[in-house]
């Protein structure tokens, strides 16, 4: 690239106030939710970038009971606006390296108006993303993106249409 093809550039991110594109660090995890009637499996899968982020010295990666203690208080389901109880979990799960994967099994007392919930990792990294895969009772798969502005999703019921359905690149 030419010197005047780098001031140019430069010019133009300072015109659009980047400075420091490495300023904001990715951060992001891994959701999965299956929901079978009234009972719903959630397999959380962390990055041990971000699970580093749980440990004291922030170099080091907790162990599975840690992590899970963590999410316990960070994840969960309602139905008809009731909490759910956790039926099993949190259970460290085999993973590969790299990732920490932790299970919640969710027992409500309802099926209907089922919304899911989490709140995990936004107070370390407001910018952070949960991909979210979510499969109902009747084999339908959704993706959605849980972030800090958006921490719960409605998965059966009148509120269960997605925000990202029909919508254009902007609302993405």
């Amino acid at each position: 690239m030419s010197r005047r093809a780098r001031w140019m550039l430069g010019v133009l991110l300072a015109m659009l106030g980047v400075t420091d594109l490495r300023a904001h660090t990715l951060s992001e995890s891994i959701s999965s939710w299956q929901i079978s009637g009234s009972h719903v499996r959630l397999q959380f899968i962390v990055p041990d970038l971000e699970a580093k982020r749980l440990s004291e010295t922030g170099n080091d990666v907790p162990l599975g009971n840690a992590i899970g203690a963590y999410l316990r208080d960070r994840v969960g389901v309602s139905a008809e606006g009731k909490p759910c109880d956790i039926a099993r979990g949190p259970r460290a799960l085999a993973s590969v390296p790299g990732f920490s994967s932790i299970e919640f099994e969710f027992a409500c007392s309802a099926n209907l108006k089922i919304t899911i919930h989490s709140s995990a990792f936004y107070e370390l990294v407001p910018s952070h993303v949960d991909f979210a895969r979510i499969q109902d009772d009747a084999g339908h798969f959704y993706e959605e993106l849980l972030t800090h502005d958006r921490q719960e999703v409605a998965i059966t019921g009148g509120d269960a249409v997605s925000p990202l359905q029909n919508a254009g690149l902007l609302e993405f």
